[in-house]
């Protein structure tokens, strides 16, 4: 057994020898232990000018990487179909061995946990299909697996997107305005009025959409633009 010490520089000299022996070495520092390497054969490149070298590098001589399939004891993939709200989980052990492999599928909402599949395969290989009912709606499913009894994954998927009215939309907001318009037409004022309704009643309703920059704006302008002209009608009335 030897202790040399390093320089600042992380340099020592050691008394090995060249070939024959095998060793073991660890590398402390007050105490501590920054790395361990073993089977560390000596090997000089060249004996005459004494290069005789050997570079201890923790990061390739540790611990192997945490292999996260391995700690499963599964190789994984989910694959959801929004069209089908079919839900496949395709799997095989690492090992190669069978094992109980359950799927199980719930929905929280404000009524509760409702479990809307549950699903098991023994098998060193294979795929689970779960059937998302249409009762379910669009609602927020945690998807768990368990591995022989014990949880191991848990991931979370969207039953469905919720339904978007999109350019549609645009054409309900004209005729909505328009119509409060129409019949409002006894006087200015309750024309304007109608339109400002038609355009909050579509914001409402989500006809339309968007934000300080977008479509949304441009409602919010007009009102104000209507509470000006309604304002002035006043205004000119009075006079």
């Amino acid at each position: 057994v030897e202790l040399p010490k390093t320089d600042s520089n992380g340099q020592t000299v050691a008394h090995l020898v060249e070939k024959d022996v095998v060793y073991n070495m660890i590398v402390l520092k007050e105490g501590s232990i920054l790395g361990t390497f073993n089977n560390v054969i000596a090997f000089c490149e060249d004996v005459v000018i004494g290069s005789c070298f050997i570079s201890l590098n923790a990061l390739t001589a540790g611990e192997a990487p945490f292999d996260y399939d391995e700690d499963l004891e599964l190789f994984h993939s989910f694959n959801y179909n929004e069209t089908t709200r079919n839900l496949n989980f395709d799997f095989s052990t690492t090992d190669g061995s069978s094992k109980n492999v359950t799927l199980i599928g719930v929905k929280i909402d404000q009524l509760g946990n409702t479990t809307v599949c549950n699903s098991f395969l023994i098998s060193s290989s294979g795929s689970i299909t779960c059937a998302i009912p249409i009762s379910v709606g669009n609602e927020t499913i945690i998807v768990s697996i368990f591995v022989d009894g014990d949880l191991r994954i848990t991931n979370y998927i969207e039953a469905g997107r919720a339904f978007n009215i999109e350019d549609a939309g645009y054409f309900l907001m004209f005729f909505l305005v328009l119509s409060l318009a129409l019949m409002m037409t006894q006087s200015k004022t309750a024309v304007i009025i109608g339109v400002m309704v038609g355009f909050i009643a579509s914001s409402l309703f989500s006809f339309i959409g968007g934000g300080i920059l977008g479509i949304g704006s441009s409602v919010i302008w007009l009102i104000i633009m209507g509470i000006i002209l309604i304002y002035k009608l006043n205004k000119q009335k009075q006079t």
